[in-house]
């Protein structure tokens, strides 16, 4: 069964309405006075026998904590899947880095000579290099234009 929520308001509008999916209105409605409550869905009958379902109210807490550690049990599994899953993706990432840490060093005598024996690979050694900064001042256009202001306005 499930409650009308508005039952406590003193409205006339209890009732049903069904709405079309294309247009959003109310295709159908009926009210009436006092309309409480309603079949939600039919519950198929239980399987078990009331002793049955007695016993397992009364053993609720062990069933509970049995599961609860088959679940813990589930989750450390699937856990230490991807933690093997994260591994297997960092070593591949670390070959991946030494292969072209490997191939940049394998490469190093050919940028010498394409740089003229000058070597480029020490980026981290500023003191070679000069930073200057140079400001230039260019004058596009120049135009004189005369401007009455006239005092009378």
């Amino acid at each position: 069964m499930s409650e009308n929520a508005m039952r406590w308001k003193m409205v006339f509008t209890f009732g049903r309405s069904m709405a079309s999916f294309s247009t959003g209105f109310p295709r159908i409605t009926s009210s009436r006075y006092a309309n409480y409550s309603f079949p939600w869905r039919p519950r198929p009958p239980s399987l078990l026998s009331p002793e049955k379902e007695e016993e397992i109210s009364r053993n609720l807490r062990k069933y509970s904590k049995k599961y609860e550690a088959e679940d813990q049990d589930v989750s450390l599994a699937l856990s230490e899947q991807d933690r093997k899953k994260r591994r297997a993706i960092q070593e591949e990432w670390e070959a991946w880095t030494t292969r072209w840490k490997q191939y940049y060093e394998e490469e190093r005598d050919l940028r010498m000579q394409l740089r003229d024996g000058e070597p480029s690979d020490d980026e981290g050694n500023q003191e070679e290099y000069e930073a200057k900064e140079v400001e230039a001042e260019e004058v596009l256009d120049v135009r004189e234009e005369i401007v009455n202001f006239d005092q009378e306005q």
